[in-house]
């Protein structure tokens, strides 16, 4: 099953070009040493105008593309990954100084485990409350839709899909089978956006450009439950009151593990912070009562 990056801003999509023979090298060599990608194959496959190869996991569901095709009557690359892989990808293509390439799309998520039951009822409420939010904006009004009632659970879509920022707040499970699910807030941004952000990510730093990027796109959603655990996190990483950093949570031992180095780890900037003191201290008592009921039993 696919790995999934929790507590941590990171990239679920890439979409990369260049003319450059070096760019085409460089993402080949590095779709050939994923660390995070587990068992895959390759395979021959076609993408629009590009040929090249297709990157599959055991699921056999396609991880990356890279290919060539013509553009402009030159020839031109075109890099696609999606998923846990596109992060590693992104940073490993970002660690390449002199390596030049132009992003079409790039999907930046935050997951965190769901708070309670993810129920239908918590969903209709965000979005009426982020629908009546839009309904104030005048011009800048944004359509605002959910999608409930499917295998997949619930997905609330904020803005265009055509527009150079389009928000998705949606139902994420954390293990294949399990009832455990996360809610994973997500940006897929386009147009002239993504390059801006690669060069703010060569200035600046990835962690901290992404963590503001998203920062700032969660501004412009209401205050809800369902992501008030996102707008802390990204408020207090955008001032600088936690550290920048994640775990991966594929299977209740990882999340346990998670859980407990994040708590041992940061514990004492959470406790020193305000917009994050209260909500730690309710957890930490939330867990103990949990540990005593268990006791008991």
């Amino acid at each position: 099953m696919d790995k999934i990056l929790m507590a941590q801003v990171g990239v679920d999509w890439l979409t990369a070009t260049s003319f450059s023979q070096s760019f085409f090298n460089a993402a080949s060599r590095i779709l050939g040493t994923l660390e995070t990608a587990g068992p895959f194959e390759r395979y021959e496959a076609e993408l629009m105008q590009y040929k090249g190869m297709g990157y599959f996991n055991v699921d056999r569901k396609r991880m990356a593309f890279l290919g060539k095709g013509m553009q402009k009557c030159e020839l031109h690359t075109m890099l696609r990954v999606s998923g846990y892989t596109a992060d590693e990808v992104f940073r490993r293509l970002m660690q390449e100084e002199k390596l030049r390439f132009s992003v079409s799309r790039l999907d930046l998520q935050l997951t965190f485990p769901a708070e309670g039951e993810l129920s239908a009822n918590l969903w209709r409420d965000f979005h009426e409350k982020q629908h009546a939010h839009e309904s104030g904006r005048g011009t800048r009004k944004r359509g605002v839709t959910l999608i409930s009632n499917n295998e997949e659970g619930n997905t609330l879509y904020v803005g265009s899909r055509r527009s150079e920022r389009f928000v998705r707040v949606y139902e994420k499970s954390i293990e294949s089978g399990a009832s455990s699910s996360s809610v994973r807030l997500e940006s897929e941004l386009k147009g002239r956006v993504p390059d801006r952000v690669v060069e703010e990510c060569r200035a600046d730093g990835i962690d901290e450009t992404l963590v503001n990027v998203l920062n700032s796109i969660s501004e412009g959603l209401v205050d809800h439950s369902l992501i008030e655990m996102h707008k802390k996190f990204l408020l207090a990483a955008a001032s600088g009151s936690i550290p920048l950093g994640g775990r991966i949570a594929t299977t209740p031992s990882s999340s346990l593990l998670w859980f407990g180095e994040a708590c041992l780890g940061v514990a004492d900037r959470l406790l020193a912070c305000e917009e994050t003191r209260e909500t730690f201290i309710h957890y930490v008592d939330e867990l103990s009562d949990k540990c005593l009921e268990h006791k008991e039993v």
